[in-house]
């Protein structure tokens, strides 16, 4: 097995620039120490930067721990230039395994760190620790001894470091420019520019961000014919893209700097359920702005932010000054499109200009007949809508009831000793319906009738004495006129008592039927209290009128007729049977609104009926009624209650 000094002896021979041989480097002390993953870092010049990453498997292990935790270690093991042992926990969020971090320094042409990630082990032994050290140093007593080949390396790196010219070369350039021009609809445009920003960059994702409606909103992302709002992924970087857009300021991640705890925030949620590695998120201002001669402008308040694009890479991470200029490049051009075509999506009346240009073809001459009949018949209904006048009438509800119609209130309080009738009795006015009994009434009569028989005893033995002692009886006087006032308060308080039994017999106040339903089970043998209704007795084979209740809303029609008409006429339906339809007139008008079990308001009317011919022998059965209100056009009449509640919920408001 080739041993590490000749591994990077021969890997400086082979290697074309800085981070191939940073990359070369990583993979052996990786595989020296058995790792699951890696990542290499340039800490030259004060910043971090990633140069290169190893994984064993497909998918990159993800780093368990935090943006701000990561970075504050990174910058400690760079300021102590010894290596660091760190054992991380599971995140059952995230998915994270319990991992254990090593981190690394060694100098070649700058100062780098090695940071090996191994799943699995508890703690760090000695031997360990040794081993790793030992490796680190062998790296970099080994580099110091190419000068050379560190030197040749050196400007293939500056050579590297800019973007190949391929990348920019005029016939990719030609093709990008020419796919996010071709459309300036706003959809249409939006995902060109995501698609093919996606392959011009060869990046792993791609996401185009708009203002709409107050809210920045994801319009497109590469690779997906929509975008699925219910996503959590989707929504985690809406609101990513929220938070760091409304800065103006282009973001990076990773990056040397640190990231406020205002965007970590939002940043790590989505780090965490993404695949992401690399991002950057890039604004759109309403006016085109010199990005990198013209700072200041982007914090003005007359450019406001529109909207963003969002570049990802999931399995590397990017170089910034490799990538920069690339990516500069698309978001100015892809910026521009978006701008242009959100711009023209907002002119007036864009929705009607646009659906009327996509329909040339109704101009074709083939087809130029049929669409002139169209417009002729559109042109003829609306006419026929806006001047064909008929009757205008407003639908109400109502119940059909005779017009003598009583209800049987009790006039004491008592027990239903006898009910006489029972559900359809046919009874006359005086009739008896039932007798009430009260057993303290009873108990107050044979009181009385016992204290009128005793005074009156007293009295006739008075009486007899005054009759034997043969004189005036002067003495007894008073006592006889006592005996006799109070004979006649008893025979007061019995009087009111007989006429109060009367009342315990209920007779019928017309003539008519019973038309309440189950007697017996309500009343017979029942308690009753003074004023409670009893039974309804109704002539059904006399006259009847319709009670209709008529919503608040449709009032003002009834009241514009009655200007002109006393009585508005009216027609209806029985809800027992609708295949005739009856006529009347309305009589009388409820001068207060009420409620109905639905807490709605309406307004009570009367109709007499026109109608001989009505045999019906169910009082209060459902009619719907029809109030005629003049004259109106037929467009009037199917579509005034649409034009009333645009009134009342629209242009009311707005007023």
């Amino acid at each position: 097995m080739q041993s590490l000094p000749d591994s990077i002896h021969k890997l400086a021979q082979s290697a074309n620039s800085r981070s191939e041989f940073c990359q070369g480097i990583l993979e052996q002390v990786a595989i020296a120490m058995k790792a699951d993953a890696g990542v290499i870092w340039d800490t030259s010049n004060g910043s971090i930067l990633p140069v290169g990453q190893y994984s064993k498997g497909k998918q990159p292990a993800r780093i368990p721990l935090t943006q701000e935790a990561h970075s504050k270690l990174l910058g400690e093991a760079a300021a102590q230039q010894r290596p660091m042992f760190i054992r991380s926990q599971a995140n059952e969020e995230t998915g994270a395994a319990p991992m254990f971090l090593m981190v690394g320094h060694f100098s070649y042409d700058g100062n780098y760190l090695v940071e090996l990630f191994i799943e699995g082990m508890e703690s760090p032994n000695e031997q360990t620790a040794k081993e790793f050290a030992g490796i680190l140093k062998s790296v970099s007593d080994t580099v110091e001894t190419l000068p050379d080949v560190a030197a040749k390396i050196q400007k293939q790196t500056q050579t590297a470091d800019t973007p190949a010219p391929v990348s920019l070369s005029s016939e990719r350039v030609s093709d990008y420019l020419n796919t996010i021009h071709t459309s300036i609809d706003r959809g249409l445009t939006c995902s060109n520019v995501a698609n093919e920003t996606r392959r011009f960059l060869d990046c792993d994702r791609v996401s185009v961000v708009l203002k709409h409606r107050g809210r920045f909103r994801i319009f497109s992302i590469s690779g997906q014919p929509s975008v699925n709002r219910k996503s959590n992924t989707t929504k985690l970087l809406e609101k990513l893209a929220k938070r760091l857009l409304k800065t103006g300021q282009s973001f990076w991640y990773p990056d040397e700097t640190e990231i406020p705890t205002q965007i970590s925030e939002v940043l790590d949620p989505y780090l965490s359920v993404s695949a992401t590695r690399s991002m950057v998120i890039e604004p759109i201002y309403e006016k085109v702005v010199d990005t990198v001669t013209d700072p200041e402008s982007l914090e003005s308040k007359n450019n406001p932010v529109i909207g963003g694009i969002i570049f990802e890479h999931c399995h590397d991470l990017w170089e910034r000054r490799q990538i920069e200029d690339s990516l500069n490049f698309t978001s100015l051009h892809g910026g521009n499109a978006i701008r242009n075509a959100k711009k023209h999506h907002s002119l007036f009346l864009y929705p009607l200009l646009n659906l009327l240009s996509k329909s040339r073809f109704l101009m074709a001459s083939r087809v130029l007949p049929k669409t002139l009949m169209a417009c002729a018949g559109t042109i003829l209904v609306g006419l026929i809508l806006a001047f064909w006048p008929v009757d205008f009438y407003v639908s109400a509800n109502g119940l059909l009831v005779p017009e003598s119609i009583k209800p049987v209130f009790s006039s004491a309080d008592g027990d239903v000793s006898q009910l006489m009738v029972q559900h359809g009795s046919q009874v006359k006015q005086g009739d008896t319906l039932l007798v009430l009994t009260s057993r303290e009434q009873e108990i107050r009569a044979k009181d009385l009738e016992s204290r009128i028989r005793s005074a009156q005893q007293r009295l006739e033995t008075i009486q007899d004495q005054i009759f034997e002692a043969r004189d005036d009886g002067s003495s007894l006087q008073d006592s006889i006129q006592g005996l006799r006032s109070q004979i006649a308060n008893y025979q007061e308080q019995q009087t009111i008592l007989e006429k109060m039994a009367s009342g315990m017999t209920v007779t019928s106040p017309l003539d008519g039927q019973v038309i309440s339903w189950d007697l017996e089970q309500r009343l017979d043998g029942r308690a009753i209290q003074r004023g409670q209704e009893l039974l309804e007795v109704a002539a059904l084979n006399g006259k009847w009128q319709l009670e209709i209740e008529l919503p608040v809303n449709r009032y003002c029609h009834l009241v514009r007729e009655m200007k002109t008409n006393k009585e508005p006429k009216i027609s209806f339906l029985l809800a027992a049977d609708t295949s005739k339809r009856y006529h009347g007139k309305i009589v009388e008008v409820e001068t207060s609104a009420s409620l109905n079990a639905d807490n709605e308001q309406f307004i009570r009317l009367k109709a007499d009926l026109e109608s001989s011919d009505l045999h019906i022998e169910q009082a209060r059965t459902g009619v719907t009624a029809k109030i005629y209100c003049g004259r109106a056009s037929l467009g009037y009449l199917w579509f005034h209650d649409i034009g009333e509640f645009i009134q009342k919920n629209v242009l009311f408001q707005i007023r």
